[in-house]
């Protein structure tokens, strides 16, 4: 591209600075520094002059060389390009040109321009008229937007977005709340469970919701998807209606209205509403509360749908950007970046004293401070299906009493709360000491026949923060570490769950029960893939008798048996509870985090 051309020749023959000083240079060595033909250099230099970047006299007569002088400041050039193409969504591309062709003081001004660029502003149309947008930074890509596919946080924050289930559970209540089914109910042993439909909701499309839609979606679910699992059970699907539905199982399931809650039962359109499947994906439809607008690499963009039927959004359009993951350190003012997104393990805020004394007492803006009772667990699973040190029992006791949790979270600190000690933060386990033992743990690393070869770990995100601080404990217990850095998607493929001893990773529990019976289920969940072969099937049938329980606390206990069992055998090692916290600015209204760790979008405004 042009701007690049004028960077690098801006480089390789003036450092620094603009002005009348002009410099001695001929056509072929620009070409040379272009890797271009003088031909093309000549071009470049017509369109440089043109718009008013350079001089360049050309020199007349033999011997007579041409002067060059460079019109616009290089770091100047550097941080315009850069806000050009962040607005345009390349936000990859911004920081990537960052980095070829400026320094630091160009990445923390493009950083502080951010700050502005990001937040809920109100836009003029025509007239009063006025647009609200809600422009937010993530750190990691959006993966998917197809519910029976879904496996993270985020994902199923956006699907949430563009899609509704049947009914709605609130955690904070422990209320179900009617969604796309104003009622339901099952028989005397639940195995039948009939929903009865809203009539008028529409999808994206303008076409109405029925009873085929909803079969189709379970059907195509429950068709070696990845989260097939949460239909295992399902018999068949009676249409009683265009308005009523009904699901036939083949074991009791106390909990299915629960299931039915999950994120991965959101409603798609019968036959993806006339495309084919791979149309649809680029242009997803669904009935929720916005509708989609555009994904591209950088960009993911809502609008608010007009007619939803739980009424409209405040909010005209929500821009979510896609940011490299060192955005969300880069400079110490991303005070504003966080109060878009809820997790603080999502972006590093800097709220000190000493980044907050480098701004201007005008410039600080009120911030409310808003927590949640919600939690994220980290974990380090052990990889039971290789062979290893992994595999003796001694071993992974040792690296158990060895890790100083309170000590870890003291020393990494940001978003860890406090130490785990079981998959939920507010059960019996969740407050309980952590034991230390340094001398056992050597002990038992003895008596484990451990023969000094390399441990694997792998981990993404900033969950490899968690990993590197473990191989340093690990050095201590001379354990040698290798840390293995991938992306969340693909950490079990490509062979690596033949190389990696464990993974250090996280889970949000948003539903707990089903979301511990997801934990053991779903396909590519690290805890499952990583599970010993030998207990899989005693697992499903301790989760086929607590579903059958219709009494909370037996069913629990069951489920409490599994994760007792990982426990007492040091198969996952519980490490400790993220908080979710955000920062938000007090003239953001209607902002709360949910149980996935993110903020609605559905009742934000600005006043």
């Amino acid at each position: 591209m042009l701007y690049e051309q004028y960077l690098v020749l801006n480089q390789k023959l003036r450092t620094r600075g603009t002005g009348d000083v002009s410099i001695e240079v001929t056509v072929k060595s620009i070409a040379e520094i272009l890797f271009c033909t003088t031909r093309n250099a000549k071009l470049v230099i017509r369109k440089m002059t043109e718009q008013g970047w350079i001089n360049f006299v050309s020199g007349r007569g033999r011997g007579n060389r041409s002067r060059l002088t460079f019109l616009v400041d290089r770091e100047e050039m550097l941080i315009t390009i850069a806000k050009d193409l962040a607005q345009k969504g390349q936000f990859k591309q911004a920081f990537e040109m960052l980095h070829t062709h400026g320094e630091q003081n160009s990445i923390d001004q493009f950083s502080l321009w951010l700050d502005g660029y990001f937040g809920l502003e109100k836009e003029h149309k025509t007239g009063s008229e006025t647009k609200d947008v809600l422009r937010i930074p993530i750190y990691r890509p959006i993966n998917t937007m197809d519910p029976a596919d879904c496996f993270c946080s985020l994902s199923a924050h956006m699907i949430q977005q563009l899609y509704d289930r049947l009914v709605i559970y609130d955690i904070n209540t422990e209320r179900f709340i009617p969604a796309l089914a104003h009622h339901w109910e099952s028989n005397e042993d639940a195995t039948e469970w009939t929903f009865h439909l809203r009539k008028g909701v529409l999808f994206h499309n303008g076409t109405k919701l029925t009873s085929e839609d909803v079969r189709f979606t379970m059907e195509r679910l429950a068709l070696n998807r990845r989260n097939s699992w949460i239909l295992r059970s399902l018999k068949q699907i009676e249409v009683l209606s265009s308005h009523a539905i009904r699901f036939v199982l083949y074991r009791p399931n106390w909990i299915f209205l629960r299931f039915v809650t999950a994120v991965s039962m959101s409603i798609l359109p019968k036959d993806y509403a006339g495309l084919s499947e791979e149309e649809y994906w680029k242009h997803p439809i669904g009935t929720g509360p916005f509708q989609f607008a555009e994904w591209t690499e950088g960009c993911f963009t809502m609008n608010a749908h007009p007619y939803y039927y739980q009424g409209r959004p405040y909010l005209d359009s929500v821009i979510v950007a896609t940011l490299p993951e060192e955005a969300g350190i880069i400079g110490g003012s991303s005070r504003k970046w966080s109060c878009l997104n809820s997790l603080t393990a999502e972006s590093v805020m800097d709220t000190s004293a000493a980044a907050l004394d480098t701004q201007a007492p005008e410039d600080i803006k009120p911030l409310d401070n808003i927590g949640s009772e919600h939690y994220c667990t980290g974990l380090l699973t052990w990889n039971m299906t290789k062979e290893g040190s992994q595999q003796t029992a001694q071993f992974r006791h040792a690296v158990n009493l060895y890790l100083d949790r309170a000590r870890m979270i003291q020393e990494l600190g940001e978003h860890r709360s406090h130490p785990a000690h079981s998959f939920l933060a507010d059960n019996r386990y969740s407050r309980q000491a952590h034991h230390v033992d340094e001398q056992y743990a050597r002990a038992l690393l003895k008596e484990s026949g451990y023969d000094g070869s390399p441990l694997v770990i792998g981990s993404y995100g900033l969950h490899v923060r968690d990993a590197e601080w473990i191989r340093g404990r690990l050095a201590d217990l001379n354990i040698e570490a290798i840390v293995v850095a991938k992306n969340m998607t693909n950490i079990l493929e490509d062979h690596l769950v033949e190389e990696l001893d464990c993974i250090i990773h996280s889970v949000v529990l948003p539903g707990e029960e089903v979301c511990l019976v997801e934990n053991y289920e779903q396909h590519g969940s690290y805890v499952k893939e990583l599970l010993d072969p030998g207990i899989a099937d005693w697992v499903h049938e301790r989760i086929d008798r607590a579903l059958a329980c219709r009494r909370a606390d037996e069913r629990m206990a069951m489920l409490e048996e599994v994760e007792e069992y990982l426990r007492r055998e040091a198969h996952v090692l519980f490490l400790n509870h993220s908080s979710f916290q955000i920062q938000s600015d007090a003239s953001f209204k209607g902002v709360a985090i949910n149980s996935l760790g993110w903020i609605d979008f559905k009742e934000i405004w600005k006043a």
